[in-house]
């Protein structure tokens, strides 16, 4: 994470508020400043308008704040490249219990998250699994139940008709297929031997 991710996620906490029926939104505009050696800027706006600001323009990575309370049965993406995991329950202390074993910052296994480190250690949470797939991460999916089990990487596709990105493989879009198993692209990079 950048510096310019961290200002975002900032303003964004900033933001927040509990004031009924007031919504708040971080919007971002393009500006060109011109200057000449002397003189002050003349600055001009291009562009439509004002549009969400959900990426960092210095490293281009998604800004995603964890605000929706995490509850049972949702998936998530965790931290320190440990992939994507289920949260099968939450005890009477906070402690989110996962489904498959994760490394603690020791290295140690365990089964569970902290409520105090449950900002540091998830990236994103969704009852949709679809939703914490990014671009790069692979998967074992089939097109349809006859087809044979296929391995790619999820890429971005712009739809012909409706002029819109998707993610998927061979064109498909991801959420029309059956994915069976979802390796994300930073496990992909811990894991593999370079040659």
């Amino acid at each position: 994470m950048c510096k310019c991710c961290e200002d975002i996620q900032f303003i964004k906490k900033l933001n927040k508020t509990d004031i009924p029926n007031i919504k708040r939104k971080l919007k971002a505009t393009i500006t060109i400043i011109s200057k000449r050696k002397g003189q002050k800027g003349i600055a001009g706006r291009v562009g439509y308008g004002s549009y969400d600001l959900n990426y960092c323009p210095m490293c281009r990575k998604e800004v995603n704040i964890v605000d929706k309370e995490i509850e049972i049965g949702e998936y998530i993406r965790l931290a320190r490249n440990q992939g994507i995991n289920k949260i099968t329950d939450i005890d009477e202390d906070g402690f989110l219990i996962l489904e498959n074993y994760i490394a603690d910052e020791w290295g140690d296994e365990c089964i569970q998250i902290s409520p105090q480190d449950i900002k540091n250690e998830i990236i994103k949470h969704s009852e949709d699994i679809f939703d914490l797939i990014e671009v790069n991460d692979i998967i074992q999916y089939r097109v349809n139940s006859l087809s044979e089990r296929k391995v790619d990487r999820v890429k971005k596709y712009i739809d012909a008709r409706s002029n819109k990105e998707y993610l998927g493989v061979e064109g498909f879009n991801i959420e029309e297929i059956y994915i069976e198993k979802i390796l994300t692209h930073e496990e992909f990079e811990r894991d593999c031997y370079m040659l």
